[in-house]
């Protein structure tokens, strides 16, 4: 790195004296790393996201997102849970995120541009205990991800339902994102 030391010196950081020369990223705040968190694949087939609480620190094709401390009152992290992984949500990454061919690409953008509806905190009460029950199932020590159990895809059936009615779905509307998912 030496030999790049004159151009590294001109990082905005290194000039106003935050960080050495030879540092090429900030470090990370571990309060953001050790809370709960959602997590994802960076590029998948579906949308798959999970919650990961046992404060460990995800590889670099892992994507990590919390919530910010102004939105925790606003956002039951549970809540943001059961939206990303609904039909409908897969259906607007498809359309309006970015793609590698027909992989989702779940980095920074396009998951801040989701538009997620803002409701009542006692209202986002029945996508919590759908994804409590689905988080239930999914502990289970003889759990198979790639069979999942029927009560586990009636639960995530019912949360679509609720996203549904959450933004207002017409009939055909819903048929649409029904046959759009299943791609």
């Amino acid at each position: 790195m030496e030999k790049f030391k004159v151009i590294l010196k001109e990082k905005r950081e290194c000039i106003n004296g935050k960080l050495p020369w030879y540092s090429l990223h900030w470090g990370r705040d571990t309060k953001i790393l050790e809370n709960i968190k959602i997590v994802n694949s960076r590029r998948s087939k579906r949308n798959v996201f999970a919650l990961e609480n046992l404060k460990k620190y995800e590889q670099s094709d892992i994507m990590m997102t919390s919530i910010k401390e102004k939105f925790t009152d606003l956002f039951d992290i549970k809540y943001l849970l059961a939206l990303l992984n609904s039909k409908l949500y897969y259906v607007w990454l498809y359309n309006k995120g970015k793609r590698k061919g027909e992989l989702l690409e779940l980095f920074y953008q396009p998951l801040a541009e989701i538009p997620i509806k803002k409701i009542p905190t006692e209202a986002q009460k029945p996508f919590i205990d759908l994804v409590d029950q689905i988080l239930e199932i999914t502990s289970a020590p003889v759990y198979n991800p790639k069979n999942p159990p029927v009560k586990q895809r009636e639960l995530e059936k019912q949360i679509d339902e609720l996203v549904y009615k959450l933004y207002d779905l017409t009939d055909e509307e819903v048929r649409i994102v029904e046959e759009s998912s299943k791609k």
